[in-house]
């Protein structure tokens, strides 16, 4: 896991000097304190920093990666790069077989930039340029794990991991927050596709890469090479034997590292899945687990985590389960909230955020590099408690464009007129005309319940995925996750639905709860889905939160002042039931206003 940044100027060699160089390594540092390098190659730049995990000490991991033919950088891991290896032997290609990073460099060389896409299984965004054709190719993952940024003017090029390297590099004089996308902001927590919270700063969707011609600074190329949607329903023939073994198979591969790696546990049943399979799979004598708790009895799961944690040390009798937890203070919430927007890039509408902050520190301090956490069993097996209540708004509509609000909006319906009268925006038809609403008129003739399980995986978990790569890299901790390998989804999402939901017991992860019968405990296993939550959201209603949103509002130069109806936003915060009911537009609006102090008023 690394940070990677780079640029081009097709007119003139435009150098950085060498203390913009350091400024970048500075701001792209905590993504990889363990190397740093650049390189210039005529009018590009590449520059990178590393976290180690595959091929520790292999001189043949250092990037950038150069060639007679070509540049390259790239960050995440490439987890069956020992398969690759064989195919590049069979070639009579010298490989030194520890370093995946030398083995996807030299697929590039070897077979072509657009057909290694389909060869490779891992987390990554990846810069390569062909010095041959001067062409430029950048791709993300087929999930979206991992993160690509960039900007162009007539001029020039630039890409990093994350957007403030892109900020901090002048490549703009001056930085705008993409206002045409902010009530999309409000409704989703995250702006789809490939736009970002900042104007003409843009994201490689996944499973996408895209092409430049870099004489005439041109994108010639953008397409996908992997798309969620596309899969053939499988047979109903020992469906739960193939579930169990590409269960095994994803998190097998994801234990692909040189050094250990731990695990986050929620007393739930994803996480538990996870951690079982770690003690069967892994050759790890020990486990290390970490649990974030609540001070609030009703959301503190410790309880789940003991159940657990007992359960398996009886079953694991030769290996060492240590479990190390968390709590955190309500003052300690609103004292890192500039900091983890400034990770984060964009506004935190996951509250929970924090508490991953939090988790990540503590597992880097105790020595680890590598977590696995369960993202996307959720949106993959109808884990979600809006599924049911969307399927049942669904059955009851008649109207084809009402059944995919549903679809889009979820909760979010009920809020449509207070946010659009906040932004002074109608962004409901804008949304309308947008790629998500396009992508969902073109698979509505599917079962809905399919297709709101496919919106899910594509658009919303995105938000779940930047926090868990944001959150955990902040510390330097790479976040894995096992339910996300491509190929399991693929498989998942090939199964009938009735192995998802039990439509006459209502019963969600059908067959998940299926194979760990007797795995773990049965007071895990017959859980009903718990959120996330925290002490923090429990707060929001409070004095001492209300009075630092109002100090944020009341400021001259805040977002609500300049960009949105701040007569509206007060009238909200005079009224308690009016706080009561729009408490989610409210946690809104304090992310917005953190995140415009941390990255707009001080440039103005």
């Amino acid at each position: 896991m690394c940070g990677i940044f780079g640029f081009y100027s097709n007119k003139n060699k435009e150098y950085f000097d060498k203390k913009k160089i350091n400024l970048i390594f500075e701001t792209l540092k905590h993504r990889g304190p363990d190397q740093k390098n650049f390189q210039y190659y005529k009018n590009l730049f590449f520059l990178h920093t590393r976290l180690s995990i595959i091929g520790l000490e292999n001189d043949f991991a250092i990037q950038p990666k150069n060639s007679s033919k070509s540049i390259m950088v790239f960050n995440g891991e490439i987890y069956n790069y020992k398969e690759l290896n064989e195919l590049l032997i069979n070639k009579n290609i010298n490989i030194s077989s520890s370093s995946d990073t030398e083995t996807l460099f030299a697929c590039f060389n070897e077979f072509g930039f657009e057909e290694t896409l389909k060869k490779i299984d891992g987390i990554f965004s990846i810069v390569y340029f062909d010095k041959i054709k001067n062409q430029l190719f950048l791709a993300r993952d087929r999930i979206g794990e991992k993160s690509l940024y960039w900007a162009k003017d007539k001029k020039k090029f630039i890409f990093s991991s994350e957007i403030k390297a892109i900020i901090k590099s002048n490549f703009y004089s001056t930085i705008k927050p993409n206002l045409n996308k902010i009530g999309e902001l409000f409704v989703n927590g995250k702006i789809y596709c490939d736009q970002t919270s900042f104007k003409d700063i843009y994201e490689i969707e996944p499973g996408k890469f895209i092409k430049i011609d870099t004489k005439n600074n041109r994108i010639i190329k953008n397409d996908f090479y992997w798309k969620i949607e596309n899969f053939k329903q499988i047979k109903k023939n020992k469906i739960k034997d193939k579930f169990e073994e590409q269960l095994k198979d994803a998190v097998k591969t994801r234990l692909t590292s040189d050094v250990p790696v731990a695990a986050l546990v929620s007393g739930g049943l994803d996480s538990s899945t996870l951690i079982y399979q770690i003690l069967n799979i892994g050759n790890d004598k020990s486990l290390n687990i970490f649990f974030a708790k609540n001070k609030l009895k009703k959301i503190n799961e410790f309880k789940f985590v003991k159940e657990l944690i007992s359960h398996l040390k009886n079953e694991y009798l030769n290996k060492e389960i240590k479990i190390y937890s968390i709590k955190q203070d309500i003052e300690k919430y609103f004292n890192n909230q500039k900091k983890i927007t400034y990770f984060n890039d964009e506004p935190i509408m996951l509250y929970n955020s924090h508490l991953v902050y939090t988790l990540s520190n503590k597992i880097r301090n105790t020595g680890f590099k590598v977590v696995f956490s369960g993202e996307g069993a959720d949106e993959l097996l109808y884990g979600y408690n809006r599924f049911e209540r969307t399927k049942n708004l669904i059955k009851n509509e008649s109207n084809s464009e009402k059944k995919l609000e549903h679809i889009y909006f979820g909760a979010s319906l009920k809020d449509i007129d207070n946010i659009e009268n906040i932004t002074n925006h109608n962004f409901v038809d804008q949304i309308k005309s947008s790629k998500p609403w396009q992508w969902l008129n073109k698979y509505k003739n599917l079962d809905l319940n399919t297709t709101q399980l496919l919106f899910s995986q594509k658009y919303r978990l995105q938000s779940l995925l930047q926090r868990q790569d944001r959150m955990c890299m902040a510390n330097s901790v790479e976040s894995r996750a096992p339910f996300l390998s491509p190929k399991f989804v693929k498989f998942i999402n090939s199964m009938p639905f009735s192995y998802k939901y039990d439509n006459f017991k209502n019963i969600r992860k059908k067959i998940l709860r299926n194979v760990m019968q007797n795995k773990i405990p049965k007071i895990i296993l017959n859980r009903p889905k718990v959120g996330f939550e925290t002490d923090f959201s429990y707060s929001m209603q409070k004095k001492t939160f209300l009075g630092h949103i109002k100090r944020l509002i009341f400021n001259s130069n805040s977002f609500s002042s300049n960009y949105l109806n701040k007569k509206a936003i007060i009238d909200i915060l005079k009224d308690d039931k009016k706080i009561k009911s729009n408490l989610n537009i409210i946690k809104m609006i304090y992310s917005i206003e953190t995140w415009h102090k941390v990255f707009f008023e001080n440039k103005r």
